[in-house]
């Protein structure tokens, strides 16, 4: 597993963890807001990778259809 997905996993975790079991987001509102915004750039680098990794899987195979031929 690459090291970008784990980061992802571990900030999406770390999140829910200090959301559900602490106070600290009522507390400090701005960085409740301030996490918000990671979790919304973690979703965004998340589609982006899926993109990619789509467009590289959908290019290997009209590349081997079309050497097939």
């Amino acid at each position: 597993m690459p090291r970008r997905r784990i980061g992802r996993v571990v900030y999406l975790a770390a999140f829910i963890a200090v959301q559900q079991f602490t106070g600290v987001f009522t507390q400090y509102p701005t960085l409740e807001l301030l996490a918000i915004v990671g979790v919304a750039f973690v979703g965004l680098d998340a589609l982006v990778c899926s993109i990619r990794r789509w467009r590289s899987i959908d290019g290997s195979l009209l590349g081997g259809d079309a050497s097939g031929e």
